[in-house]
């Protein structure tokens, strides 16, 4: 299971930097350091007792 989990760690690794690499940042001038803000919503929701028509599984079950 070890080397299953590395290669799905690598590829969220890869997709992160594939994303970061399109996504236009714009640094922010601090008074000794620059910044880049990032807004990344990583919200999983569990709907799964909500009795709504087409909801389905979420990434965690």
């Amino acid at each position: 299971m070890g080397d299953q989990q590395g290669k799905v760690a690598q590829a969220v690794h890869g997709a992160n930097q594939r994303l970061l690499q399109r996504a236009p940042l714009t640094p922010v001038e601090g008074k000794a350091n620059r910044y880049l803000p990032l807004d990344i919503d990583t919200t999983v929701l569990d709907n799964s007792k909500s009795h709504k028509e087409g909801v389905s599984r979420t990434y965690r079950r």
